[in-house]
Parts: C-alpha cells; structure tokens; sequence
C-alpha cells in the first residue's frame, strides 16, 4: 500500500485532482468531507459555538461552513483556533481509516487529500507528497467564478491558505501545476499516477 498526501493553497484545484486521481483507482481519503463530519459532532460543536457563538449557526441550529468561514479567514488567529478544535479528532478519523486499510491488507494506492497534512504529525506515514500549485491570478478567477467568492473574499483566503513552499520543497515529490484546462490537467495526473504505480509494482517485487 502507498500513502500519497495531496496538499495545495486553495483554488489550486487540489480536490480536482484527487478526483481524478479516484477514478484512476486510488483510495480517497478526503480531510474536508470528515471535517465536514465532526462539525456536527457534539462536543466539537459546542467547543465552536464557545469560540466563536452562535452566530455560526444556521436557522436549523447547525453549523454554517460559510458563517464560519466568513470569520475564520479574515483573521490567522481564528483559523488557528478553528483547526485546533477540528484537528486532533480529524487526524485520529484519518490514520483509524489507514489502519483500517492496513489490516485488511488493501495493496492500492491511498491518497490524502489535505491542505494541511505537511504540519500534521500524519506526515511522517506518507510515502509521497504531492503539491497541486496554480498562478494566484488563476486561483483568484477560480474563486471568483466557481466559488462565487468577491476579489476582497478570494485575495484574504489565498492570503491564509498559501503554502511555505520554501519549508515544503525537500519534501516534495512531485508538484502538478494546474494552469489551463481540466483536459490539460488530466495528463498530469495520469503521468504522476503511472510513477506512482510503478514505485507499487518494485515494492510488491
């Protein structure tokens, strides 16, 4: 089994990626989607509505991904806050599903599709690291456009989620720029797929 992390500042197109990287055969682990989970998980929720009050909440007395977010990334700080409350029970969720894989002998390829796996102690675990990179000029059109985001909204979430490339790079396998097209992109990732089933073809021998 290989453990591929897959991280990229947002509107990079990361998810996009792991996507396709999916129906190549890959077992997606997606860190938004259990993020999403434990929103609604009682004792995170509570710890939420303390940090940041109810007004996170929507009519129906859930947690709004957009209020929150609409707080957390227009201050370092509250996000910093956020992903100490989410993070430690995410991690858990992820390395129990790697586990779980493990045990049950999956010989595939897994991978991780998480912003912020480089800083989580899940790193050590990762065969290889892939950055997903795009101009900022891209990534603010992606925004704007797909996400509906305002230019003000789309700079300050580019600004919170930019990766240290600088601290990242000797840990770096491979990066996929994503500057065009979705059927630019896709060669991309078939290409890395193939290095990747390669390296799975020598350790199975």
């Amino acid at each position: 089994m290989l453990i591929v992390g897959i991280t990229g500042s947002i509107g990079t197109g990361k998810t996009t990626v792991c996507q396709i990287f999916k129906e190549l055969g890959a077992y997606l682990i997606d860190a938004d989607v259990l993020g999403h989970q434990l929103l609604e998980k009682k004792n995170i929720k509570s710890k939420l509505i303390k940090t940041f009050s109810d007004k996170i909440l929507d009519e129906n007395k859930k947690i709004c991904r957009d209020k929150l977010a609409e707080i957390v990334f227009e201050d370092k700080k509250e996000l910093k806050k956020l992903d100490e409350l989410v993070h430690p029970s995410l991690i858990k969720k992820i390395k129990k599903e790697i586990e779980n894989l493990k045990e049950t002998g999956f010989p595939g390829i897994v991978v991780i599709d998480a912003a912020l796996i480089y800083k989580w102690d899940i790193f050590d675990e990762l065969d290889y690291l892939i950055v997903v990179d795009a101009p900022i000029w891209h990534r603010t059109k992606r925004l704007t456009k797909k996400r509906h985001y305002s230019d003000e909204q789309a700079d300050k979430r580019i600004s919170v989620t930019s990766l240290d490339m600088k601290k990242l790079n000797p840990h770096i396998d491979f990066i996929i720029k994503n500057n065009g097209t979705l059927n630019e992109l896709r060669p991309k990732v078939v290409k890395v797929w193939i290095e990747l089933k390669k390296e799975q073809d020598v350790r199975k021998g």
